[in-house]
């Protein structure tokens, strides 16, 4: 079990150093995520078990019973319920994206003009 652990922890550095000269790319994108995911497989026994472990009194026998399985499932489902009502709260009361090209033309079409940065700049603040 060390082994995998260990050769999934590498795979997830190897992928992630030969994403970086990629940039932003598809390709960088799709090896950012797999070394996300062999990240996480890596994780993931110590994070089960330690999850499983933590609501017992008695030290850890080493069985992992269906109870444990069930309680686990329903914690994680608990939780990715929770972050999905928190984005959708996030959503509902968040402003959308402005957008400056938008915003330019709209107060062009109300009839105000827009401050020029280069017409700004060589006036005082009572010149006309």
């Amino acid at each position: 079990m060390a082994e995998l652990v260990g050769l999934a922890l590498a795979g997830a550095c190897l992928l992630f150093v030969l994403s970086l000269p990629l940039g932003k790319g598809e390709t960088a994108t799709a090896l950012r995520r797999w070394a996300g995911v062999l990240f996480v497989l890596a994780l993931a026994p110590s994070l089960v078990t330690g999850i499983a472990g933590s609501g017992r009194s008695s030290a850890p026998t080493g069985s992992f019973g269906v109870l444990d399985l069930l309680a686990l499932v329903g914690g994680l489902g608990l939780a990715s319920l929770a972050a999905w009502g928190a984005l959708e709260i996030r959503t509902r009361l968040g402003r959308g994206k402005r957008d400056a090209m938008n915003d330019y033309f709209s107060q062009r079409s109300t009839g105000k003009r827009p401050v020029e940065r280069d017409e700004e700049a060589g006036k005082g603040p009572f010149e006309g």
